[in-house]
């Protein structure tokens, strides 16, 4: 049965698996020149394995066609089938297929330079369970124009996922997993997607800014203007000063009848209903909307998020499995590039 998994990545004869969720998608099922095997959902597909050049989803259903997709990059020995859409949908979803095709025909062609380039790599060792890091290489190389592009999703504590990535790493392991093969360097940034500030105690990032007193630290604050009596100094709200005359120092009594010479409007304008503490600025708090820790906006880590690219080291861990066996390299290879022998170089001890 393992020997019929991996096989499914070499299929010699063009054929599509088409998962056609949707009634109307039926008739791309019959307009295909190349022959077809049709399911209806996973587990009769997880069951049989046929072989085939591609799957092919057809849906309306954003939820049910991701739930698909992360089901086929969780398997070990399916992770890498180029999959089509026949429809677009949401991002996460379109992150996780080849593209959207307008014809089962169209998926094939562009399913055959991926699969010639999944013929480079060791499939038996890719679909071992525990070489799930190595599949995400392997994705990359077998999609020379691709890069894991990130997804900004609000309910995912950490608002950027990898979907890719996730999926066949789970969800669990896949940022961890990542930070590991950008730190082999196995991986690179490519291009500036956001900056992020994370709780220090949870690293979530969905955080509440607010406005507090500076002296207590009390959410009950209000903005309201003020007035400063000239003649004794003293700072209030102006619904302090009225009176039934005109305008009155609360402290001194004195009429302030012309701004500029009696009075003026001070740069405090807000006020603590708690401590009745006067300020100009109020003290800004980042509260977690996760773990409710509160943080000052300096404390909060500051991560920037970007698209990541597979590096030449990368391409050579993909097709061998490994950082550093070189003889699996030269046994697997025709012809090894200079930049494996720099990189080789660098690893033996000087003499």
């Amino acid at each position: 049965m393992e020997h019929a998994r991996n096989h499914t990545y070499r299929s010699a004869e063009r054929r599509a698996v088409c998962f056609a969720l949707s009634p109307d998608f039926a008739e791309a099922v019959k307009r295909a020149r190349v022959p077809v095997v049709t399911f209806n959902n996973y587990l009769e597909f997880n069951h049989k394995l046929p072989e085939s050049t591609c799957i092919v989803i057809g849906t309306h259903d954003a939820p049910k066609a991701c739930k698909l997709l992360k089901n086929l990059r969780s398997e070990p020995t399916m992770a890498l089938k180029p999959v089509f859409l026949l429809k677009p949908l949401s991002k996460t979803v379109e992150r996780l297929c080849d593209g959207v095709v307008d014809s089962i025909d169209e998926a094939c062609e562009k399913a055959a330079p991926i699969e010639r380039l999944l013929h480079d790599l060791d499939l038996e060792h890719l679909a071992d369970p525990d070489s799930a890091p190595y599949r995400v290489l392997a994705y990359l190389y077998s999609r020379p124009l691709n890069h894991l592009e990130p997804v900004a999703e609000w309910r995912n504590e950490q608002y950027y996922s990898y979907p890719i990535a996730e999926a066949m790493m789970a969800p669990s392991n896949g940022t961890k997993a990542l930070q590991g093969l950008l730190e082999r360097k196995l991986l690179a940034p490519v291009r500036l997607i956001d900056r992020l500030r994370h709780c220090p105690k949870c690293r979530g990032v969905h955080l509440n800014y607010i406005d507090t007193c500076p002296s207590c630290e009390s959410i009950e604050i209000e903005q309201k203007p003020f007035l400063h009596c000239f003649t004794c100094g003293h700072v209030g709200p102006e619904e302090r000063f009225l009176s039934q005359t005109g305008l009155a120092c609360p402290k001194c009594a004195t009429r302030l009848r012309h701004i500029g010479a009696d009075y003026d409007r001070p740069l405090e304008n807000f006020q603590c209903n708690a401590c009745q503490h006067v300020f100009i600025d109020p003290k800004i708090i980042a509260r977690c909307m996760h773990c409710n820790a509160s943080n000052h906006p300096e404390d909060l880590l500051p991560r920037p998020v970007f698209a990541l690219q597979l590096t030449e080291k990368g391409r050579i861990s993909a097709r061998t499995g490994s950082v550093d066996d070189v003889f699996t390299l030269l046994d697997d290879l025709n012809n090894v590039e200079q930049t494996y022998f720099e990189l080789a170089a660098l690893s033996v001890p000087p003499s």
